[in-house]
């Protein structure tokens, strides 16, 4: 019994004990993610983990929104020591003049693949190899060099109709701000903040009069003046949620419409 006890301890030892998890990368200040959780900087690393199943994600410390990442999968055991290698893909933003042509990339041995539509990001291991065409109907295809090292590119497609020598704009459709109109926009908001900062302040008190008003043990137990107070308050406050309300429909219609 004294053996079995002794295993089962031994056993429960190791289970307990974590895994190292440590990280290489040309990006030192990128952040170490275990599947939802942020580990810290890989220039951090090792890290202790518990024992199991992970993603193990590295992240690009800008903080945007479509920030470059790269992940890999590992099973770590009780005490292992795990050593990973994670780099950030190459980024390559292809745009077009005009927009939507499709973008293939031409490798040096002749193949080609398609990337998409433009606007369009290609994230890779590695740079692009060789050369990107643009193409659109009506259009004479646009040729350039890939970046290896990633980068923005930009292809402007020339009409087939248009002769050698004569030149040629593309426009992109833009919308010119009208003041009267922010500033309605701009008046909508701040009437829907303050109608609400109102709303909730003659809430609050309307709340303290009828607890005066209901509290067994209190001085204003059953007077009917904090009654009315509240009810009073509750009015107020009703019709300021009314007016913050009608503002935020208003507002939401008038951007809807645009």
């Amino acid at each position: 019994m004294r053996l079995v006890a002794l295993s089962l301890l031994l056993a429960s030892a190791a289970s307990a004990q974590p895994a190292t998890l440590f990280v290489a990368t040309e990006t030192p200040n990128a952040l170490v993610v275990l599947d939802d959780a942020v580990l810290g900087p890989a220039a951090d690393s090792p890290f202790a983990i518990e024992p199991g199943a992970w993603t193990v994600a590295l992240v690009e410390p800008s903080g945007a929104w479509d920030g470059r990442r790269a992940t890999t999968e590992v099973t770590a055991r009780p005490g292992d020591t795990l050593s990973v290698d994670l780099n950030l893909p190459v980024r390559t933003r292809i745009e077009s003049l005009p927009l939507h042509a499709e973008v293939v990339l031409l490798r040096p041995d002749g193949t080609e693949e398609v990337l998409g539509t433009t606007p369009l990001v290609v994230d890779r291991p590695e740079g692009l190899d060789g050369r990107l065409v643009a193409r659109l109907d009506g259009h004479t295809e646009a040729v350039v060099e890939a970046p290896e090292a990633g980068g923005r590119v930009s292809l402007v497609l020339r009409p087939d109709d248009l002769a050698a020598d004569e030149t040629f704009t593309h426009s992109l459709p833009t919308r010119r701000s009208n003041p009267r109109r922010v500033a309605l926009d701009v008046g909508l908001g701040a009437l829907a903040v303050a109608a609400g900062a109102v709303a909730v302040h003659y809430k609050f008190r309307a709340d303290a009069a009828d607890d005066a008003y209901r509290q067994p043990l209190g001085r204003t137990f059953g007077d009917v003046s904090y009654l009315n107070d509240a009810r009073r308050l509750d009015t107020y406050s009703g019709v300021a949620l009314g007016v913050s309300t009608a503002s935020l429909g208003v507002l939401a219609l008038r951007l809807a419409i645009r």
